[in-house]
């Protein structure tokens, strides 16, 4: 590690870059939680055709 201060790891920015990977990964987590869902409600009937349809899957 140098002695200098490397902009790159300032607070600011590392605070920046923990706000984006939480926001991708309870993007991903939601998008797993639509998929298993939806898997759950295919098994119930025609209904979760149209649901799905109208949820834009």
């Amino acid at each position: 590690m140098g002695t200098s201060p490397n902009p790159s790891n300032s607070p600011d920015r590392i605070a920046g870059q923990i706000e984006e990977t939480r926001a991708r990964l309870t993007e991903d987590l939601d998008r797993l939680a639509d998929r298993v869902t939806a898997r759950a409600k295919r098994r119930r009937g025609p209904l979760a055709k149209l649901a799905r349809r109208a949820k834009g899957g």
